[in-house]
């Protein structure tokens, strides 16, 4: 029967031999011997082998819960570490492209000894009247009949402009005002905000003597001023420049530019200031006119000031800075009706446009450069 046969497949496979039914025996044999290599080796890799170093206890999960701290804590000081020298890198180089605006813009033209204080103290309490200069009826009528005449859109450039004294003292103060970096396609150079708001003693005394120097500029150019100006601060560093523009915006009747700059200024440093010839696109009336070449170029000059009419062919740029003197000038604008001079015809909205001479850039809209100075 099957029963004996088992019964003597199983005393043979005990006894060592292969007799009778050696298929039962061999599957007998190796299952037991898989349970007992199975068991064993489930232990001996729980204590002792790889899994021994994974497997959730009380002592592993001790040591990983450790290690895992150490390294967060590894990261976050890393970290700290990595933004404190950025901070500091970006701290120095603030300092540093400061500085050396500072000292390149004062290594010419501006206070290389300093006055005697009482000097100082004279310069501060004479009458603004006193320190700028000032024109006679014949000598505005004179510049009048020069304003009109110049080519290509009205303009003029008067030197000796301040005393030199002030001039030189003016300039150490407003380099100790805070520029603020302008940037975009159609600009790149650095500005103060609106100085009329300055307290400083000697640009409030500049304040006054634009405000005063508006009467002389409304007598040459016979233009309809009203008492609002603007005053800003600007300095162009190496590479700094402003593309063409019209500078036309609401209200705006002349554009002036008092210089800063040293003394010895070339050709070699760039900056001048381009005045563009334009060219209608359409009627008379359209308004629409494009800049085609240069017709004129100012370079700036020390204690010098340069105006002129904006209008719809106002079109003019600052060429690059090439070398590391510093372009330091005050600009601004005097507010008045904004109508063409010789169409007397309401100026439609600004436009940034590159003259056709030159290759095209992209530009931003008029609203995003209402501020820059020339």
């Amino acid at each position: 029967t099957f029963d004996s046969c088992s019964e003597r497949a199983k005393g043979t496979a005990r006894s060592g031999r292969l007799e009778g039914f050696p298929w039962l025996a061999t599957h007998r044999t190796f299952t037991q011997r898989k349970q007992r290599l199975s068991f064993i080796g489930v232990w001996s890799n729980y204590f002792f082998g790889p899994a021994a170093r994974t497997m959730p206890n009380a002592r592993n999960r001790k040591a990983m819960k450790k290690k895992k701290e150490a390294e967060r804590v590894k990261a976050l000081e890393a970290a700290k570490r990595l933004k404190a020298s950025r901070e500091e890198e970006s701290k120095e180089a603030k300092h540093e492209s400061r500085d050396s605006k500072k000292t390149t813009a004062t290594t010419s033209g501006g206070s290389q000894k300093p006055l005697p204080l009482d000097k100082l103290q004279e310069i501060i309490t004479t009458a603004h009247e006193k320190l700028f200069r000032r024109f006679t009826p014949d000598e505005h009528k004179e510049l009048h009949e020069k304003y009109l005449g110049e080519k290509p859109f009205p303009h003029l450039q008067l030197e000796n402009f301040l005393n030199e004294d002030f001039a030189r003292l003016l300039k150490d103060e407003l380099l100790h005002e805070e520029f603020y970096q302008k940037s975009n396609d159609l600009y790149d150079f650095s500005q103060t905000k609106d100085l009329r708001n300055c307290s400083q003693p000697l640009i409030s005394k500049f304040k006054n003597i634009i405000a005063s120097f508006s009467e002389d500029v409304k007598a040459i150019t016979n233009a309809k001023l009203e008492p609002q100006f603007d005053l800003f601060g600007a300095i162009y560093s190496k590479t700094c420049k402003l593309l063409c523009h019209d500078d036309r915006m609401p209200g705006r009747k002349i554009a002036y530019i008092y210089y800063l700059v040293p003394e010895d200024w070339s050709e070699d440093d760039g900056g001048a200031l381009d005045l563009f010839h334009s060219e209608g696109t359409g009627g008379h009336h359209d308004g629409n006119f494009q800049p085609v070449s240069v017709a004129k170029s100012f370079l700036p000059k020390w204690n010098s000031v340069i105006f002129f009419e904006v209008n719809r062919k106002s079109f003019h740029q600052v060429n690059e800075i090439l070398s590391k003197k510093a372009r330091v000038s005050i600009a601004g604008w005097f507010y008045g009706p904004t109508i063409d001079s010789k169409t007397e015809v309401e100026l439609p909205q600004p436009i940034y446009v590159a003259p056709s001479s030159l290759p095209e850039q992209s530009l931003p809209s008029s609203s995003s450069s209402s501020s820059s100075s020339s």
